[in-house]
């Protein structure tokens, strides 16, 4: 019998570590405590909503700095250049969205 895990797969999860390991001192200069990037859900719900429930740190983007919104900015940039689709962004800017996506949602070339 073997059993299908629900959400996100082996190699997914695979992704998301390289990513990270990839990205970690941005992760760390935006300032994002660990456990919010410690897996892909945990980003994506963060990257929605601007926190996370489960966050003892109340680490929030409305606390980011500009200079910390700039690398976010291109964190996420390089997040979708990785592969990872658009979760439902709601923390950026109309401004910040299009340097991102571009103004058709497809990625601008760098």
């Amino acid at each position: 019998m073997s059993f299908k895990r629900s959400g996100d797969t082996a190699k997914e999860r695979q992704l998301w570590k390289v990513f990270v390991r990839a990205h970690f001192n941005e992760l760390c200069e935006i300032g994002m405590p660990e456990h919010i990037f410690s897996n892909k859900s945990h980003f994506d719900h963060w990257l929605m909503h601007g926190r996370h429930p489960l966050d003892p740190s109340g680490f929030a983007v409305e606390d980011l700095d500009q200079t910390q919104r700039n690398r976010l900015v291109h964190l996420l940039g390089a997040y979708v250049d990785a592969g990872f689709g658009d979760p439902g962004v709601a923390i950026i800017t109309e401004d910040e969205r299009r340097r991102i996506w571009g103004t058709h949602g497809h990625r601008r070339p760098k």
